[in-house]
């Protein structure tokens, strides 16, 4: 079945991220759920390339996701061959491109050829830090577009949990070796973590809610809402300052409220693990 709204559906898109004067994007991506976006047809490899068109004609600079979660289980990350786990259109353009991809074995971001920030080979690294890769999405201009997806996939949420040092997560570090060319190096990965085997999760239809309320983030549709990354930061920093478990839904807060007030502080790893 053809698409006979595909332009019309485009321009839409362009016109919001226009009004909330973005020209730097990170695109949170599902090729199937944004097919309303291009004139698909049969051809999937042709479909992939519209996306991939598209995406980079909403902004000056673009940024996707080139995510993979192995290294906590391989402790290897072979930086030249490592694959996306997030979706289609990411890994495409990966196969079809000459890309930098920052230096980072789990949240690794797909840049600009031109930008050469953080694709150099570092010892320790730690993917949220607040002068990281996902710093930058604090400046203005700044924005997501969740092409397909919602705001569950937002990984932003992590950086500014980081950020403000939630109580609810705890520093894990991860010791391994990174291939970059014929090189082996030592490499050591660093980020906060959920507690293991423990239910936590997000009140993501609270949070979308807020998020439109508020102005921060506009939804053409179930699959496609624009974010203005600044205020976004900004808006959360006071939710979270005002309620330091603003994001976690009902079951959660049930048992790490009680467990919080019990330990007096925040969440450790020997706590869990």
């Amino acid at each position: 079945m053809k698409n006979s709204k595909w332009a019309e559906n485009q321009g839409k898109l362009q016109n919001v991220i226009a009004k909330f004067g973005l020209d730097s994007l990170l695109v949170h991506s599902d090729a199937f759920k944004a097919l309303p976006y291009i004139d698909f047809d049969a051809d999937t490899e042709g479909n992939m390339r519209k996306h991939i068109d598209f995406i980079y004609s909403l902004a000056e600079s673009i940024y996707l996701p080139s995510f993979n979660y192995d290294f906590p289980k391989t402790r290897v990350f072979d930086y030249d061959n490592f694959q996306s786990q997030v979706g289609a259109i990411p890994e495409y353009y990966i196969n079809q491109n000459n890309c930098n991809r920052t230096f980072d074995p789990m949240f690794s971001l797909i840049q600009d050829v031109n930008n050469m920030a953080f694709i150099n080979y570092r010892s320790k690294v730690s993917s949220f830090d607040v002068d990281g890769a996902f710093a930058s999405f604090k400046n203005k201009g700044s924005g997501f577009l969740l092409y397909g997806t919602t705001v569950a996939s937002l990984t932003f949420i992590h950086y500014l949990e980081s950020y403000m040092e939630v109580v609810y997560r705890y520093s894990k570090t991860f010791s391994g070796y990174t291939l970059v060319g014929n090189e082996k190096r030592i490499i050591e990965f660093s980020s906060h973590f959920r507690p293991l085997g423990a239910h936590l999760d997000y009140d993501w239809k609270k949070i979308s809610a807020d998020l439109i309320s508020d102005g921060v983030m506009f939804s053409l549709s179930k699959y496609c809402h624009v974010i203005d990354a600044q205020k976004l930061f900004l808006f959360w920093e006071e939710k979270v300052k005002t309620d330091a478990l603003y994001f976690l839904d009902r079951a959660s807060i049930n048992w790490v409220e009680p467990k919080l007030e019990l330990l007096g502080r925040k969440f450790l790893q020997s706590d869990f693990e």
